[in-house]
C-alpha cells in the first residue's frame, strides 16, 4: 500500500479480516490522520512503515502519535515519520510530539479557572442556605397564622353557641314556657 498519492484515509475495519498481518507499510500516501483502532485490531502486526505521509500533528491525531511513541515493535523508518502540519510541528518525529499533543489537546485547568469554581460553588452555596432559611421562615408565619385563624374560630364558635344559648333561653322565657328540669 505504499506509493499512493490518492490515498488519504484508511477505514478502520480495513484489516478486520487480516489478524495475522505482520508487516504494513502505508509510506509514501496522503495520510494525515490514521484511526489506531485499525492497528490495535492486528495482533500480529511487528513492522510498520508510515514514512512519507504528511501526517497531521494536531488533536484529531493524538492517539497515533502518542501510539508510536508508546508501542514496542520497529517502525521502518522511524525517522522519516514526521508531522506535515500545523506549521510549528512540521518535520517534528511523529513519536517525539505525542507527549507534547497530550498536554496541548487535554489543557489542564489554571488557577483563574479554580477561583472562578470556587466563587460559583459559594453563590451556589449561600442562594441555597438563603432559600432554605426564608421557606423555614416562611413555614414558621404559616404555622402561627393557621393557629391564630384556629384560636379565632374556636372564639368565634364558643361566642356563636354562648349567644345562642341566652338568645335561646330568652326566648323561651319570653313566651310563657317555662321548662325545669329536676334532678334526683
Amino acid at each position: 500500500m505504499t506509493d499512493n498519492p490518492g490515498l488519504s484515509e484508511i477505514h478502520q475495519d480495513a484489516f478486520a479480516e487480516n489478524a495475522a498481518l505482520q508487516v504494513l507499510d502505508v509510506s509514501r500516501n496522503n495520510l494525515t490522520v490514521l484511526n489506531i483502532t485499525t492497528l490495535i485490531a492486528l495482533p500480529a502486526l511487528r513492522s510498520m512503515g508510515l514514512s512519507g505521509n504528511p501526517w497531521s500533528c494536531e488533536c484529531d491525531n493524538e492517539d497515533l502519535c502518542l501510539w508510536v511513541h508508546l508501542e514496542g515493535f520497529k517502525f521502518q523508518d522511524e525517522g522519516q515519520t514526521v508531522c506535515g502540519s500545523p506549521a510549528d510541528m512540521q518535520g517534528s518525529r511523529l513519536g517525539e510530539v505525542g507527549i507534547q499533543l497530550r498536554t496541548l489537546c487535554h489543557q489542564t485547568l489554571g488557577s483563574w479557572d479554580y477561583l472562578f469554581f470556587v466563587v460559583i460553588g459559594f453563590v451556589i452555596f449561600a442562594a441555597g442556605t438563603v432559600s432554605a432559611w426564608v421557606m423555614g421562615v416562611i413555614m414558621v408565619l404559616y404555622e402561627r397564622y393557621i393557629k391564630k385563624k384556629d384560636r379565632q374560630l374556636d372564639v368565634d364558635e364558643d361566642e356563636t353557641s354562648e349567644t345562642g344559648r341566652t338568645t335561646r333561653a330568652r326566648s323561651d322565657h319570653g313566651n310563657g314556657n317555662l321548662k325545669t328540669s329536676h334532678t334526683v
